[in-house]
């Protein structure tokens, strides 16, 4: 099965708050982000299961729960 991959405004909203490129690309040389993939010439995206990978390893509270980590998403 081939992995979903991510435009930047589906890897920004995963990541919560996160409203600028810039901001994942510090993440990507400090905390360890996944790098992007090319796809194509001028475009990028993420590989969906390295994104949720990463969100899955932060301290919790690191960023605001979306998505499949929102809290009506969590096991009681």
């Amino acid at each position: 099965m081939t992995d979903r991959i991510l435009s930047v405004p589906e890897t920004l909203s995963k990541c919560g708050d996160v409203k600028s490129r810039n901001t994942l690309r510090g993440w990507i040389e400090t905390r360890g982000f996944p790098e992007p993939v090319q796809i194509s010439p001028g475009r990028i995206g993420w590989r969906e299961s390295e994104v949720d990978a990463w969100l899955d390893q932060l301290p919790r509270g690191f960023l605001r729960p979306i998505g499949r980590n929102a809290p009506e998403h969590q096991a009681a």
